[in-house]
């Protein structure tokens, strides 16, 4: 509710907001300085390092650590690869798959810079497997669709708001 003007409010300092809102994320958060070591993460990345490659990540963790290169040489490429880019100033949202769990999972990675890119980067992991499968169902639906307008015997024609055709099975032609 409100509080009558002068009441004292408790002092929560901003780093512990953060933490807390960090912690409370179902979505994998990590931060990594120039060095490319580990200097802050949450539960679900941890979690996710866990399942994917066996280790329990800790602060100051490099990346020979979190992705042994002997056990996933592929993996230890990508993200070697991703972290130099990023830290040339290459940032953005990059797409990576994993099985977890024996379940392939599409996660959308955005990286921020912390303090100009100075001190590190920051990354945010956003599982996007549902939206993964239903543009493949999606695909799947219009190359059906356009399979049957193609088979039918009368002529289907489709036009855009222009009146431009976009769409004309052969049996049009005839």
């Amino acid at each position: 509710g409100h509080r009558p003007a002068g009441e004292a409010v408790a002092s929560v300092s901003p780093e512990a907001a953060a933490l807390s809102i960090l912690e409370a994320s179902r979505e994998p958060v990590w931060a990594v300085s120039p060095e490319k070591k580990l200097i802050l993460f949450n539960r679900a990345f941890a979690s996710v390092l866990r399942k994917r490659y066996g280790v329990s990540p800790s602060i100051g963790d490099g990346m020979d650590v979190l992705i042994p290169p002997d056990q996933f040489p592929h993996d230890h490429a990508y993200w070697s690869e991703l972290l130099d880019r990023a830290f040339a100033g290459r940032r953005g949202e990059h797409d990576f798959s994993w099985v977890l769990d024996d379940v392939l999972l599409h996660f959308r990675i955005s990286c921020y810079p912390l303090d100009g890119g100075m001190t590190g980067l920051s990354f945010f992991a956003r599982d996007i497997t549902g939206l993964r499968e239903a543009e493949e169902r999606s695909y799947e639906l219009s190359a059906f669709s356009e399979r049957i307008f193609e088979a039918s015997p009368i002529g289907i024609l489709s036009f855009d708001e222009k009146g431009s055709c976009i769409f004309a099975n052969t049996a049009s032609s005839r």
